[in-house]
This record gives structure tokens, sequence and C-alpha cells, in this order.
């Protein structure tokens, strides 16, 4: 199964691409699912809800989520791997300004930066050492997950949302948008 979908029913479906057959249901009670993501190994599938990340284990093949993640109050709006450390660090990104990094194996955020506006959307830079987000109040920020400081800032529209972020794998260019409908293209490194 390469392809995983999910929406406001509750449920995300594991389907296979050449045939277009669903070939499994997980269940997500609670809330609607915002975004998804299957990590490097293949084994795990993560999903972003209102307000936690649930994880299953796509191979045991049992519908319920293996852990739980709480500590955002409001809706999930991104996700991803941290590089390195065998996939064991994942963040999240919130409506309620906020983005949190965790530790698969604990059930508490490791670390949390403190966002000025509400994250529309988040990325891992290449370089495994930043997250980038896009917010609510137009700015674009690239955090160092080391000294969990905003390194860059740009705002592309002025105070126009953005409200989504794609880097390129070789850190070549980064692209977002605006609600406006405009498209801005930026050297992330």
């Amino acid at each position: 199964v390469l392809l995983a979908t999910a929406g406001y029913d509750h449920v995300i479906r594991l389907w296979e691409p050449r045939s277009g057959v669903c070939a499994r249901t997980l269940q997500f009670e609670g809330s609607q699912v915002n975004r998804l993501l299957i990590a490097p190994d293949k084994q795990f599938l993560l999903a972003a809800g209102n307000p936690q990340v649930k994880i299953y284990d796509v191979l045991a093949g049992t519908p319920a989520p293996i852990s739980k993640y709480g500590g955002h109050t409001s809706n999930i709006t991104a996700i991803g791997m941290i590089k390195g450390n065998n996939n064991k660090y994942f963040f999240s990104a919130s409506d309620d300004k906020t983005i949190k990094i965790w530790d698969k194996t604990s059930k508490v955020f490791q670390r949390e930066f403190k966002c000025r506006s509400p994250v529309a959307d988040a990325v891992m830079h290449p370089n495994g050492g930043e997250i980038i987000s896009c917010h609510r109040d137009g700015k674009i920020r690239v955090w160092d997950i080391g000294k969990g400081t905003v390194s860059k800032e740009w705002a592309p529209d002025g105070k126009v949302s953005v409200s989504s972020i794609s880097i390129s794998r070789r850190n070549r260019c980064l692209i977002a948008s605006t609600d406006s409908g405009k498209l801005y293209q930026f050297n992330p490194a």
C-alpha cells in the first residue's frame, strides 16, 4: 500500500494504487483528519486532526492507533518527520500558534516553538536542522531546531495569509501560496 487518504468521515483508507481498490481502513475517532504522513520506513502512518496526532502501524493490520499524542489545543495543520535518529522524532504545527517536536517513544512533546500567529503549514528543511512554517499573519518563518529561534522571515504578500509551502528535496527552491491566489518562490539556503 502506497496511498493513504482521509477526511471528515473519521476514516483513513489505505489503497492499492494499481488496482484502485481500498485494501484497508483505519479509524480516527474524535475529529476529522487534517494531515497524513507515511513514515520513511513505510511501517508507520501519522495522522493529524483536532487536536492530536495518532500513529498507526500499517504492517500490523489493526485499525486502531498504536500511539496518541495530545498537546495542541486546536487543529493540527502540519506534520513531518525530523531527519535522522531512525525516524524517532516528528513535528506537528497547529492553529494554536505552536510547533511541537515529539519523540515517538514518549507521549509528551520534547520542544515547543511559540509562534505569533496560527500555523497554516510547515515542512522540514532538507538540511535536517530547520522547520519552515507559514502563518495566517502573512509570514514565512525558518526555525532553527537546535536553537529554538527564527533564523529567517519573509512576508511575501504583506499581511495576506500564507496558506501552504513546499520545498524541493535538493533545497533549490521554496514555493509558497497565499490566500490571494499568488505563488512565491524563495531561495531557502
